[in-house]
């Protein structure tokens, strides 16, 4: 996986809420499994002319929290953790 860490690009609409799954979806940062019954961050959005859906976990929402706290940018969907290591480098040099 190639890890692109600047600023995101945003959206032109979108619509970021929490909710409770009621079926299986994969995170789209871990790839792991979010199981009925668990909370997660659903976010739909039109970028650059197309709609897209990112159903995000609980620790890696955690995750794009910390990269935005240590390197003061939005990491795109599903970079979140290369991003946190990088941010990480930089602030030990």
């Amino acid at each position: 996986m190639d890890c692109y860490c600047d600023e995101g690009e945003l959206p032109a609409v979108s619509t970021t809420l929490w909710r409770k799954a009621r079926k299986a979806h994969r995170c789209c940062e871990c790839k792991d499994l979010i199981r009925p019954g668990e909370r997660y961050e659903h976010t739909t959005g039109l970028w650059d002319g197309r709609w897209e859906t990112y159903r995000t976990c609980e620790d890696c929402v955690d995750t794009r929290n910390e990269v935005h706290e240590l390197a003061d940018f939005w990491p795109a969907f599903g970079s979140a953790a290369c991003c946190l290591v990088q941010a990480l480098r930089e602030i030990g040099q």
